[in-house]
């Protein structure tokens, strides 16, 4: 579950001076599957191949209501040492934006490093 501010398109609803956008302070949750598994085991030691779909839910209460992104990944895990792992693949993103959805791809590189 995460917090956060959301931009909310101005409507007749809910006018907030000349500003394009009001911000909304809203509640959403994750939900997350996926799956990895190693490459070749005896050549590429820690490089596995990682899938996930991540859907993101704004709740209303304590309940899912509304759709708000969904995440597909596909990629590369590789650890680099006993406290960093590099995750670097591509990535769609499917925002809903009122009426409409926002597609996005990108190449994501992620460090991961443990203090």
């Amino acid at each position: 579950m995460e917090q956060r501010w959301i931009k909310k398109p101005i409507t007749s609803d809910n006018k907030f001076y000349s500003l394009k956008y009001n911000r909304e302070y809203n509640t959403r949750i994750r939900f997350r599957a996926g799956f990895e598994f190693p490459l070749v085991d005896n050549v590429t030691k820690d490089l596995n191949f990682i899938v996930f779909n991540e859907v993101f839910m704004i709740l209303e209460s304590i309940y899912p209501y509304n759709f708000n992104q969904n995440w597909t990944f596909f990629g590369f895990k590789k650890r680099l040492n006993s406290k960093a792992v590099l995750l670097s693949g591509f990535q769609r993103n499917s925002i809903f934006r009122g009426g409409d959805y926002l597609h996005k791809n990108i190449w994501s590189s992620i460090l991961f490093y443990k203090i």
